[in-house]
């Protein structure tokens, strides 16, 4: 039995006009499709700064997923050029790339500060949505990258405000109480610099 990798697919704008690339309703209609496709769990996280689709699979579905995105943009007379698409087949690309993504952000704090707003209550959504799976490996992800970035560089109090939500998301749906206490005490505010 081969295992799932999380991959992704992200698609930004060039542009970069800070709104959304499909309706809420066209999220529903590609995150179904791929969901068929794949028969995994996906994620679809759709914010100011692109679509962001995370699938587990061994099989590499990033063409199909981009194609599917093409035709859902074609009806509005979107063309391929508008977009960069990147295809992330590893955790370890995914990592790069979403470390990279952050740092860009944290020069841009009214944008950070919408994204991450975006993708936490997104991230509620899809957790309550048996996205279990594809949430505990991004939750590690990201806090990997903003423990990583808080450590090298100086970051604005958003980045902190970010990095404290992805914390308070993880203790509120732990089911240890020991974890969440350790959590918390590696969390608080007197452990901050």
């Amino acid at each position: 039995m081969e295992t799932s990798l999380l991959k992704n697919v992200f698609i930004i704008d060039k542009r970069n006009n800070k709104q959304l690339l499909i309706t809420h309703n066209e999220v529903v209609i590609l995150h179904s499709f791929i969901k068929n496709t794949t028969n995994n769990e996906v994620m679809i996280i759709n914010s100011n700064i692109g679509l962001e689709v995370y699938y587990l699979s061994s099989l590499d579905y990033g063409n199909l997923i981009k194609n599917t995105f093409l035709l859902i943009t074609s009806k509005k007379g979107k063309e391929i050029n508008q977009y960069q698409i990147t295809t992330l087949n590893s955790t370890k690309d995914i990592k790069i790339f979403t470390e990279n993504l952050f740092l860009k952000l944290t020069t841009r704090p009214l944008s950070f500060t919408c994204y991450s707003k975006s993708l936490i209550s997104q991230i509620n959504e899809q957790h309550t949505s048996k996205n279990t799976q594809i949430v505990t490996l991004l939750l590690s992800i990201w806090n990997q990258v903003v423990t990583a970035i808080d450590l090298t560089k100086k970051t604005p109090y958003k980045f902190k405000e970010f990095k404290k939500a992805l914390a308070n998301f993880v203790i509120k749906n732990s089911n240890s109480l020991v974890l969440t206490q350790l959590i918390y005490k590696a969390t608080n505010s007197i452990r901050s610099n």
